[in-house]
């Protein structure tokens, strides 16, 4: 049985770690674990596949992968003793790495520089819709996000705060730095990007496959996500992943997640180096020129 080390009690947990255990992976967790596995409904139902170890024996047990589902100021740390550790493990790093692109890009080329396999599941690439993307027509492509976030007090509170995260742009708005990655293989030629206390805006082109991606992202009241190719509604919902949860009881991203598990480590986590948003950092700081 393959085997994830987790690093991380929130979404490292209901996230990766009940996806994992749907996988069949046998989760190493720190015995300090236990109390919020068992309480939580969502975990107490995976308990099962939970092996619970003190510090020491956690920290120092080999896996097949490790999850690092923490605050970018812990990563570091966390990411270099365990490759020593852990050297043939893959390595699936949460986002944010860091707070600006700059740092960002520094954190990956650090990671980069350990040897180590890596990458960042950026779910919204893992979702129906974005599939859907891919069935179309590449050329003369017009595709338009528009995203309201409902920012929970509920966050932990360095989600929320600029100098931890990034804020709305390291958090939330990522996630379509990751997409414009993926849907400009060939490069982004044009890139118009502007940055406002609750709202976020960008518009980016190829030329040559005369493609553009336009979006929008807003604090709101409510919850609400829309992207439309050429005028057709490709999907509406009130989150990105309301269409892919699959159980109210556990995490909507869990179907996302599961795809990203599947496509990147083939189910066996061995088969891949630095792998998908490797470059969202460089495109978040040429967005800021």
């Amino acid at each position: 049985m393959a085997t994830a080390k987790i690093f991380g009690s929130g979404f490292g947990l209901y996230g990766h770690g009940v996806t994992l255990a749907k996988l069949d992976y046998e989760l190493i967790l720190p015995d300090r674990y236990f109390p919020l596995c068992k309480r939580r409904a969502d975990l107490s139902k995976v308990l099962g596949a939970m092996t619970f170890l003190n510090e020491r024996e956690f920290f120092y047990k080999p896996t097949d992968l490790v999850i690092l589902a923490q605050r970018p100021r812990d990563i570091r740390c966390t990411i270099e003793a365990q490759a020593q550790i852990n050297s043939d493990a893959t390595f699936i790093v949460e986002k944010p790495l860091a707070s600006t692109p700059y740092a960002g890009i520094e954190m990956a080329d650090y990671i980069d520089n350990l040897k180590v396999r890596w990458t960042t599941p950026y779910t919204f690439l893992h979702t129906d819709w974005f599939k859907k993307i891919g069935q179309e027509d590449t050329a003369n492509l017009f595709i338009e996000i528009m995203w309201n976030q409902k920012v929970s007090k509920q966050n932990k509170p360095w989600k929320n705060e600029k100098k931890e995260s990034g804020g709305l742009e390291g958090y939330y708005f990522v996630h379509i730095f990751a997409l414009v990655e993926k849907l400009f293989p060939t490069g982004i030629d044009c890139l118009d990007y502007r940055s406002e206390e609750s709202q976020l805006s960008l518009i980016s082109r190829n030329i040559k496959s005369r493609q553009t991606v336009q979006a929008t992202l807003q604090t709101s009241d409510t919850n609400s996500f829309s992207i439309t190719v050429n005028e057709h509604v490709l999907f509406k919902g009130n989150t990105p992943f309301e269409n892919n949860q699959c159980n109210n009881l556990f995490d909507e991203r869990i179907p996302a997640l599961t795809d990203f598990y599947r496509s990147a480590t083939g189910h066996e986590a061995k088969t891949f180096s630095k792998g998908e948003g490797a470059n969202t950092y460089q495109i978040w700081k040429r967005s800021l020129k």
